[in-house]
């Protein structure tokens, strides 16, 4: 993950970097530093510092927070260090998903993503449904994902490269900008989608439906459509 710190940020969020912030999460009581939080100046917890509304507070003066305080201690480490160190056992993927999208982390929601590799399809494809998930730029790469019903999705800037996407539904979903490098959506139903500017070196699109699909400015070296279905929608232009 990337982090950036400025002086402004620091004075706007408490004026000295080593300022002590006590929070209260939940329940659960946590300290750090305006420094800290400077380092994702986009965050909710930056916003909401340097951002002159009233912040609730407990009976000593904590800014209290209505959160799951065991995740947060992770949400917190990440801001600390930039990266994501999660325990061997480690089986909350779902509440710091909903946890980095509160906090308004992306970079935190990416590594949580790219940690989620590891985990089995199933899983991961119950992560995909949840409502309101953000997955812009989420790294997808070699994932299981064939046969999933995944229309009206956005998957923007995502790092699908070497994924198994064969046999899906992507109708109206949105790839733009997408890497999709070495992938294969063999006979998967794209209708209406969008992948645009998307990366589509060596896809296999062979017997995939991709009616009306937005190709413009997609990069699409030697990616096969063999028994493709083309026709049937004046939009569809192969362009690479």
């Amino acid at each position: 993950a990337t982090t950036t710190t400025t002086s402004t940020t620091v004075a706007a969020v408490g004026g000295d970097g080593d300022k002590v912030i006590e929070l209260n999460v939940g329940g659960s009581y946590f300290a750090t530093t305006a420094s800290t939080l400077a380092q994702f100046p986009h965050s909710m917890l930056c916003v909401m510092l340097k951002t002159p509304v009233h912040l609730a507070r407990d009976a000593q003066g904590r800014i209290f927070l209505d959160r799951d305080g065991a995740v947060f201690r992770h949400v917190l480490n990440f801001m600390r260090t930039g990266r994501l160190a999660l325990p061997m056992n480690f089986d909350e993927y779902e509440s710091l998903l909903c946890e980095a999208q509160f906090y308004q982390l992306d970079e935190l929601r990416v590594d949580v993503f790219e940690a989620l590799r590891e985990v089995k399809r199933s899983r991961v494809l119950r992560f995909l449904r949840l409502e309101g998930l953000e997955l812009r730029g989420a790294c997808l790469a070699g994932m299981d994902l064939s046969r999933a019903s995944l229309a009206n999705m956005d998957f923007s800037e995502c790092d699908l490269s070497g994924a198994c996407l064969d046999n899906c539904v992507l109708d109206n979903s949105i790839l733009l900008q997408a890497n999709l490098t070495g992938a294969s959506l063999a006979n998967t139903s794209l209708v209406n989608a969008d992948l645009r500017q998307a990366q589509c070196d060596d896809v296999n699109f062979n017997g995939a439906d991709v009616r009306g699909v937005r190709l413009d400015g997609a990069v699409l070296r030697r990616a096969s459509f063999v028994g493709a279905r083309l026709h049937g929608d004046p939009t569809v232009t192969l362009k690479g």
